[in-house]
């Protein structure tokens, strides 16, 4: 029987060391999920200053868990309850606000040059839009009106998925969490460098002179906002079988944490419409 040596042992370890050490950077690079049916995407954009080469797009998830639960298909719905009407809920995206604070400086949330919206489609041949659009002065918007044509709606649809899984795009992108290590980034976000070095890059989301996003195959359609702005965005979803709905608004915190607030039940927002104007009328009498 042969005798293990030291220097064979320690060759052992050393070779298992390794081993371990090659399996666990190989297990730490994933790229982030891939873009599905009907997810939403945060996307960042600076118009100038720091970090204007690199866009920031973050898979939100799913649209059926901010939806109305009517709108959550059958075959979803173990999956997907929907949002609880007139809630409002901080999403689990991971650290963006430290890749927001990385990219774009430390008053990156007052930086009127830097601009946020939230979008997304399926893959069908009636293309459902799903588009934010800014809150002006906190109040509810109204949808874009150049989202009545079904083929325009279908080229808008290309433009975003061109962006999200298109070369260069969002899918099979290494996520910040796995670039910049733990404690930072996000395990759904990505970066995306600008059109001179990707097909894909900033300009690709919008023309902000004439405010038409995607090709601007829905007119002057702008779903973006200034963080400098400190307002929310309203989500909207355009749909050839459920029509035009809002399903509420996001919104952004000082620590970089985004929150969705469901619209209430239609019946609970007439309570609240008939309550204020019970307190109008018993102020005018009493006045």
């Amino acid at each position: 029987m042969k005798h293990i040596t030291d220097t064979t042992r320690g060759a052992h370890h050393v070779l298992a060391a390794a081993f371990i050490a090659t399996m666990a950077a190989n297990a730490a690079v994933v790229p982030a999920p891939n873009y599905s049916q009907q997810d939403l995407f945060l996307t960042v954009r600076a118009n100038g200053g720091q970090g204007d080469t690199t866009s920031y797009l973050v898979n939100l998830g799913s649209y059926y868990q901010f939806a109305p639960a009517s709108q959550v298909p059958p075959s979803l719905q173990s999956t997907f309850s929907g949002a609880t009407p007139g809630s409002t809920f901080q999403l689990d995206i991971g650290n963006i606000g430290s890749d927001l604070t990385r990219l774009y400086g430390a008053a990156w949330l007052d930086r009127t040059d830097l601009v946020w919206g939230i979008v997304g489609t399926n893959n069908s041949a009636n293309a459902t839009i799903l588009l934010s659009q800014e809150r002006v002065g906190g109040n509810p918007t109204t949808a874009f009106a150049a989202n009545s044509t079904q083929f325009n709606r279908n080229l808008f649809a290309g433009n975003i998925n061109s962006v999200l899984y298109g070369t260069n795009g969002y899918n099979g992108r290494l996520s910040t969490l796995d670039v910049h290590g733990a404690g930072t980034g996000s395990a759904r976000a990505t970066e995306q460098g600008d059109p001179s070095a990707e097909s894909q890059g900033k300009d690709a989301y919008i023309n902000h002179q004439a405010s038409t996003s995607f090709g601007g195959s829905l007119g002057t359609v702008d779903y973006e906002a200034a963080f400098g702005d400190h307002t929310a965005l309203d989500l909207w979803r355009y749909s050839s079988a459920t029509g035009v709905t809002n399903a509420g608004y996001f919104s952004f915190d000082q620590a970089g944490n985004l929150s969705f607030t469901a619209v209430p039940e239609p019946s609970a927002l007439l309570i609240t419409i008939g309550g204020s104007l019970a307190l109008i009328a018993r102020r005018r009498r009493n006045a």
